[in-house]
């Protein structure tokens, strides 16, 4: 069971994890963006007892007027899509037709899939957009490929493994993705974050 939710903003962000959280906090201070709540999931699979549980909610029906749901593409975006879409409608809340076009009102909802407008991926490869610029990038793409040749049993996930590169190569290596954020490791301002900054901006 979820714990029980404590509404204090009239726009909900739903995340996946902490990274994410911490991703996207950076990103609400930087376009300064007020009044967004955001809660952490602990994992995808935990989305439809979450949004059950907020819709029972002390306030949710007097002060929620926006609610956003971001998860990771992995795979295949449109099964992921329609995992979000479906617990919406468990919820009884509205359902968009698709990411970044807004449903109802009050509470008006909305879906992000990361990266968005791709059939996989997730918000590592959005932070890796935004520094493929970095003359680092280079340097990691070629030391995973010493890897995939190397190594019998290779990374499953290479884009954590090349934020994981990536971010060995800053002056505080080890941080995790969204304390990279707050580091400003990642660009911003970089396109790859553009959507993400309209989702933002719809709530």
């Amino acid at each position: 069971m979820p714990p029980e939710i404590e509404i204090k903003e009239p726009k909900i962000l739903v995340v996946e994890g902490y990274d994410d959280q911490r991703l996207i906090s950076a990103l609400i201070n930087k376009i300064d963006i007020p009044d967004i709540q955001i809660i952490i999931l602990g994992g995808i699979n935990n989305l439809r007892p979450y949004l059950n549980a907020l819709v029972i909610s002390p306030g949710f029906q007097d002060i929620v007027q926006a609610l956003g749901i971001v998860r990771d593409a992995d795979d295949n975006s449109l099964d992921k899509l329609h995992s979000v879409q479906d617990a919406l409608q468990a919820a009884k809340l509205p359902v968009p037709d698709r990411p970044l076009q807004p449903a109802g009102r009050n509470p008006k909802t909305a879906i992000l899939i990361l990266p968005h407008d791709k059939q996989g991926g997730a918000l590592e490869d959005v932070c890796l957009a935004s520094v493929e610029a970095d003359a680092v990038i280079n340097c990691v793409e070629e030391y995973m490929d010493c890897v995939q040749e190397k190594v019998e049993t290779p990374p499953n996930n290479v884009a954590k493994a090349k934020v994981q590169t990536f971010l060995a190569s800053r002056i505080r290596p080890g941080l995790r993705l969204g304390e990279a954020a707050e580091a400003d490791y990642w660009d911003l301002n970089h396109s790859s974050f553009e959507p993400l900054k309209e989702f933002l901006h719809l709530l």
